[in-house]
């Protein structure tokens, strides 16, 4: 990628962080740009597509909007998709998982909209377990080669954890294992040090 690019999003962890990880994992020089609203109507008409943050703005003007886009956008731009049609197929597999199963949940739980106890009884077990059996028998969720579904299982972990169901997630080595190596990345540590604080709880 050429331009520097701007990510738009609120102050909150969320979606936010799979991009902001991504970068940072990367070695990629951007603005991470806090908005505490969507701004101004006229704002949403000329930017946001479906009306929503994240947004990827590049400098020659091209704009992107969903996380999941975002990221696959940037992974393919720097050879982070995996080698072949099955392996992007897994990745996009885990974003799914990742995405509808434990971030969405976790949200959901935090705004009080369902239980935690399903988040600890149901979703951790099922969708964290999967991913630790995988990393039991692969070095990483596609095989011997990192990639974007990584990041994924890597900044959910880091999510549950900060909202407070760490003692939960623990228990999973192959995951600690994994975070462990984002957490020696140089890039991943200047920006877990240096990233600001939320406005919600979420």
């Amino acid at each position: 990628m050429n331009s520097k690019p701007k990510l738009y999003y609120f102050s909150v962890r969320a979606l936010g962080q799979f991009p902001r990880v991504l970068f940072a994992y990367l070695n990629i020089d951007y603005e991470n740009i806090h908005v505490d609203t969507i701004l101004n109507e006229e704002f949403r008409n000329e930017n946001l597509k479906f009306g929503q943050v994240p947004m990827l703005l590049l400098e020659d003007g091209f704009k992107l909007t969903q996380t999941t886009a975002i990221c696959k956008f940037i992974a393919k731009q720097n050879n982070f998709i995996g080698n072949s049609p099955q392996e992007e197929a897994i990745i996009d597999e885990t974003l799914a998982s990742v995405h509808s199963d434990l971030v969405v949940q976790a949200i959901r739980a935090a705004k009080g909209e369902i239980s935690k106890e399903k988040i600890i009884e149901i979703q951790i077990p099922r969708v964290f377990g999967a991913f630790d059996q995988i990393l039991s028998k692969n070095k990483y969720i596609v095989g011997d080669n990192i990639t974007l579904a990584d990041v994924y299982v890597y900044v959910a972990y880091d999510y549950f954890v900060y909202l407070g169901y760490g003692n939960e997630i623990s228990k999973f080595s192959n995951l600690q294992r994994l975070k462990n190596h984002f957490e020696s990345n140089s890039g991943v540590q200047n920006y877990l040090s240096t990233r600001p604080g939320t406005v919600y709880q979420y």
